[in-house]
């Protein structure tokens, strides 16, 4: 829709790249429509009538999740099981090609979500699990992904996994988080991980 939905237009998923997934979806102030496959990003400037997949580093990684750093940047997650890394990345609005920011999560850990701290760019913020230990956290990097600190998400794991929801839009650092489970849990946290509540 470009009107606020009084009108609507279907796009086909083969002319995105995908079938019978949902893939996570950000859109740019400038109508760029990026979307998370599961071998790279792909990419419409043009209201979903034509679309590019990403080349470069990016390209044949699966994109776990896309958001917005800024209303013209997207950035994502990548996750490689083989070598059991989530990187995080950081799409060029003028070029058009992505680049890794910082260094890769913490060896093993599994990013689901990844969001932005829309007052402060820098901080960023990956939803997931440990492959190991089986636990839900919350890995933060106020240096843009550079380095990383693990939280836990208290009662989160592989069998109730942890999703970024929604983040505050003024007040950095307070969010929530959805289980994936049913019946799922809805936690809040106002100090960036530290502490959560139902």
């Amino acid at each position: 829709t470009t009107d606020a939905g009084s009108n609507w237009d279907l796009i086909c998923e083969s002319a995105m790249g995908y079938q019978d997934v949902e893939p996570p979806i950000a859109v740019t102030k400038d109508g760029h429509i990026v979307a998370g496959l599961f071998e790279s990003a792909t990419v419409s400037s043009e209201a979903g009538c034509g679309w590019s997949k990403a080349t470069g580093p990016i390209e044949k990684l699966y994109v776990v999740d896309v958001t917005l750093r800024d209303p013209e940047t997207a950035v994502g997650i990548t996750f490689e099981a083989e070598q059991k890394r989530t990187r995080y990345w950081r799409r060029d609005p003028s070029a058009g090609s992505w680049e890794q920011l910082g260094s890769a999560l913490p060896a093993g850990f599994i990013g689901l979500t990844v969001d932005v701290d829309p007052t402060h760019p820098s901080h960023v913020y990956v939803g997931g699990v440990g492959d190991v230990a089986d636990d839900g956290a919350l890995a933060v990097s106020d240096d843009d992904g550079s380095t990383w600190e693990m939280r836990a998400i208290p009662g989160t794991g592989m069998s109730a996994p942890p999703f970024i929801g929604a983040m505050h839009p003024t007040q950095g650092g307070d969010l929530f988080v959805r289980t994936s489970v049913s019946p799922g849990r809805l936690l809040y946290t106002d100090d960036a991980g530290l502490s959560w509540q139902d």
